[in-house]
């Protein structure tokens, strides 16, 4: 019996060693890829069913170090009946060429070691080309088409859709959407019609290419013209004679770009109308027409009169005005000009020239004109007035025989109906006197420039007098004002502004200044030309002269450019030496003193030899030049130490949470605000979230030199976390470990607050190929108030009740999924519940099977009752042969945990499992994707 019982112990120790044991496996797939410089991770859990805590040490093998940067903790201590998950972070190099690479994590525990396999899949990215017809010009109402060419230049597929921020109003695409292959490409047409009458003007728009990967804008503009555009020429005014006819001429003009006809209309008196009502005008092309005027006798006075032409094809209207005075004529003034009151001054020994101006409002009329009471010539003696015109003449008055006083005198116009006078004064004055001055007190002047001095000319007399400047001398120089009138003890300034030409030998030259006027003044104007090195300088600064690099990297010298000469100067670089390096910017403008930044970034190939190279970098004026000499030293591959030289690559995160708070297994947008500070164009930017936080999907995002984007991560929660700093990383394709961007934020992963069981599944209705299903959910909500819209992923026919529902805090609420599948058959689907804290996604089995015998859980639940049995009878029978001392605890602890066996041992498959769920150490966990 004895024996018995020992063999029995034995069995029983062999099955409670083969029970107690430690398991290591992937919690997703273990076949992962991202592209170049992605980071890849992969989850893993450590499950330890042994009765004591154990130290897992963790190392990942068979990645080569010069294709990929990879990490795990190198320990953990997983508790007793409890497990761990571990993260295995895996990152492509830049030049990893693409393929399937197998690793191994191992778990080293004592003297067992767990082992999983992995294969990191490196991938060539997502990558559309856009091109779009040039700008077009077109008239209002016309139809421009541009050809958009989209190719698809990655490595996958792409599928997306074409739009444009043009108003909808005007445009039409004749397709949106794309699906294209690798290498595949796709025109699409895009038909712009500004409907007519929009006004002229030049504007931009964006095409933009959108897949689910990547984006592309390519960008036009539509330039609509003023086709279509008439001059109308009519006289201001148009006299008619009451009782006769008259004509007026009216000229059309097609001043627009196309052809057009034109109606033409009258809004006039109805003594007024038109020779022709209609013209047709190609482009640039006159025609006239006459206005036939017959006003009445009785109806003397002025009439507004409109003339109207309406284009036919491009629809516009364009008028005109004039005024009709109809009235009897034979009417006139005789007027002076530039004369206050009826006296005319003149200095003895000048002309004087008095103007006037005979006025004929009425009929055409032919005067005779004459003057009295001084010696003086008439420019015309007879004037043939036409109706409503100006007739101008003069009289010149000798005074070189008159002595200074007043003398009367008269002009008159007499025709055969009316006679005019016009009675004067005329005083002659002895009034000129004059100085003229130089004002300025720098005379000094570089060759090339343009020097101003101003000078000042006094009238002492007693009379205006007018002045011309003459410049004579080493340079052509010019006076401004040229020309001008000074009045009597007055002063007038002006520039003498000479032009100093270019190569012109330093010292002192000379120009000589003459006002011309009634009297005639000159003065010498000195003007020193300073030495060419005195005008034009440039120096070259740099803080480094030398520097090392590895090829295949890039680097910078920052060089202070300053202008030490007198003029603004326009320089131009230029880099020698190697051609490898480049200058930034090529050219700059300083004005005197002005210093600015230049830089010269330098990247030797693969290819180039290892050793110093000088370079020089030469800044070049018109008439100055300055020469830099810099050295740089190439090293091979990795004989630095070093990653890309400090200053070439700056960022900055200009907006981002200082908190992400995440649940564990529950998906999320978090965004970020980079700014490239840099010199240096940014490419692939990426986000990397401190440990806890699983990155589901990103776009690399590419910033030039001082732009500004915002990044967005599709995030989950993969462990919880109390609250605590992370580590945030911006990375660049440029960037390593050394010179990226890393931010401390404070990050917390709390246990999911939703939970959801399956309370039953039901079949509706059924025939030999579907079955209706009828699930029934309850959603638990253990956080705030939220509102929750569930899906089933993949499965456009299945269908909620409710749709969307809010759910309070500690709240329990029931989902129905009315769903069709295959007869008789069982799928694993997604369910997702939408929230504003983020996606829950469950994992959710459904089965269209009918009843029949015990179901696979029964019968796993049978055999492990079974497996139980057997490890109960070995406790008990352990317990009877050592009997140690404290047995009394021991037997206690041990009654009880029978009590729950045989619980579940005689409860059905679905107690056992919510017993399993609850039990201490082995939480119940939800599958989550």
């Amino acid at each position: 019996m004895k024996k018995i019982i020992v063999l029995l112990a034995l069995v029983s120790f062999i099955l409670s060693s083969f029970a107690t044991s430690a398991s290591f496996s992937f919690m997703g797939p273990s076949n992962r890829q991202g592209c170049q410089c992605d980071q890849i991770i992969y989850y893993a859990e450590i499950v330890n069913d042994e009765p004591n805590s154990r130290t897992f040490y963790l190392s990942v093998e068979g990645l080569s170090t010069a294709a990929f940067s990879y990490f795990v903790v190198p320990d953990v201590e997983v508790k007793s009946s409890s497990s761990e998950q571990v993260a295995i972070f895996v990152t492509p190099r830049c030049d990893a060429p693409p393929g399937n690479y197998n690793f191994a994590v191992k778990a080293r525990t004592g003297s067992m070691v767990h082992s999983i396999e992995g294969v990191a899949t490196v991938s060539d990215c997502h990558y559309l080309t856009m091109e779009i017809t040039p700008p077009q010009k077109l008239c209002a109402g016309d139809t421009a088409t541009y050809v958009i060419s989209l190719k698809n230049e990655g490595n996958f597929p792409e599928s997306g859709s074409i739009s444009t921020n043009l108003n909808p109003q005007i445009y039409s695409l004749s397709e949106t959407g794309f699906s294209l292959n690798p290498s595949q490409s796709k025109d699409f047409y895009l038909y712009v019609t500004p409907p007519a009458g929009m006004p002229s003007g030049n504007s931009g728009f964006k095409v933009l290419g959108r897949s689910q990967y990547t984006y592309r804008e390519a960008v036009s503009s539509l330039n609509v013209l003023s086709c279509v555009d008439l001059k109308i020429s009519v006289p201001a005014s148009i006299n008619a004679q009451a009782g006769e006819e008259t004509r007026a001429k009216a000229e059309f003009t097609n001043t627009g770009s196309v052809s057009d006809a034109f109606l033409l209309s009258l809004s006039c008196p109805p003594f007024v109308s038109l020779k022709d009502y209609k013209i047709n005008l190609n482009a640039s092309q006159s025609a006239s027409t006459q206005l036939v005027i017959y006003p009445g006798k009785e109806n003397p006075g002025i009439y507004s009169c409109t003339i109207i032409a309406r284009a036919q094809k491009y629809i516009k209207e364009f008028t005109a005005k004039t005024s009709i005075n109809a009235q009897q004529f034979y009417t006139a003034t005789l007027s002076t000009a530039g004369v206050q009151g009826n006296m005319v001054k003149a200095c003895k020994g000048e002309q004087a020239i008095v103007s006037f101006d005979l006025f004929n409002s009425g009929r055409e009329d032919t005067y005779d004109l004459s003057s009295i009471g001084v010696s003086g010539t008439l420019s015309i003696t007879k004037v043939a007035a036409a109706s409503n015109t100006r007739n101008p003449f003069t009289l010149m008055i000798d005074t070189s025989a008159m002595k200074p006083g007043v003398y009367p005198f008269s002009v008159s116009a007499r025709s055969s109906r009316i006679s005019l006078r016009k009675e004067l004064l005329l005083a002659v004055e002895d009034c000129y006197a004059s100085a003229l001055s130089v004002v300025s007190t720098d005379f000094s002047a570089c060759a090339g420039d343009v020097k101003k001095i101003m000078l000042q000319l006094r009238n002492t007399g007693t009379k205006e007098d007018s002045f011309s400047i003459i410049t004579e001398g080493d340079f052509p120089a010019r006076a401004s004002p040229a020309s001008f009138s000074v009045g009597p003890n007055s002063s007038k300034s002006f520039e003498l502004i000479a032009s100093i030409p270019d190569g012109t030998s330093a010292g002192m030259h000379s120009l000589k200044v003459t006002a011309k006027g009634i009297t005639m003044l000159s003065v010498t104007v000195p003007l020193n030309v300073l030495p060419v090195s005195q005008c034009h300088g440039i120096s070259l600064n740099a803080l480094e002269r030398e520097k090392k690099i590895e090829v295949c990297k890039g680097s910078t010298f920052e060089v202070t450019v300053k202008n030490t000469g007198k003029k603004t100067e326009s320089i131009e670089f230029s880099v020698e030496g190697v051609t490898w390096a480049f200058v930034n910017p090529r050219e700059l403008t300083l004005a005197p003193g002005e210093s600015r930044n230049v830089y010269v970034y330098f990247s030797p190939p693969f290819s180039t030899k290892l050793g110093k190279y000088a370079l020089s970098l030469t800044a070049r004026s018109q008439l100055a030049m300055n020469q830099l000499a810099l050295e740089v030293s190439v090293f091979g591959v990795g004989e630095l130490g070093q990653q890309l030289p400090a200053g070439v690559v700056s960022m900055q995160l200009t907006s981002f949470p200082s908190s992400i708070e995440l649940e564990k297994g529950v998906e999320k947008d978090i965004t970020f605000t980079v700014r490239n500070n840099g010199a240096s164009d940014l490419h692939g930017l990426m986000a990397f979230l401190p440990v806890g936080l699983e990155v589901l999907s990103q776009t690399p995002v590419d910033l030039k030199a001082g732009e500004e984007k915002t990044i967005s991560v599709l995030a989950r929660g993969t462990t919880t976390l109390p609250p605590s700093s992370g580590e945030l990383r911006i990375v660049s394709r440029e960037t390593t470990n050394e010179t990226q961007f890393v931010k401390q934020v404070q990050v917390s992963v709390s246990a999911s607050s939703l939970n959801l069981e399956t309370t039953s599944q039901e079949i509706l209705n059924a025939t030999n190929e579907t079955a209706l299903m009828k699930i029934v959910f309850t959603v638990s909500n253990k956080g705030n108030r939220t509102t929750l819209r569930p899906s089933l992923k993949d499965t456009p026919g299945a269908v909620f009740n409710p749709i969307e529902t809010t759910i309070d805090s500690n709240e329990t609420k029931e989902l129905t999924l009315l769903l069709s599948m295959p007869i008789d058959s069982e799928k694993n689907y997604t369910l997702s519940l939408l929230t504003e804290r983020g996606a829950y996604r469950f994992e959710e089995a459904i089965s269209s099977k009918q009843p029949s015998g015990l179901s696979g859980f029964a019968v796993a639940a049978t055999s492990f009752g079974i497996f139980l049995i057997a490890l109960l009878i070995g406790i008990l029978v352990i317990y009877r042969l050592t009997k140690r001392s404290g047995a009394e605890a021991l037997e206690e602890e041990q009654k009880e945990e029978l009590k729950q066996l045989k619980e579940e041992i005689t409860a059905p498959p679905e107690e056992v499992e919510i017993k399993k769920a609850r039990r201490p150490g082995r939480p119940r966990k939800k599958k989550v994707e």
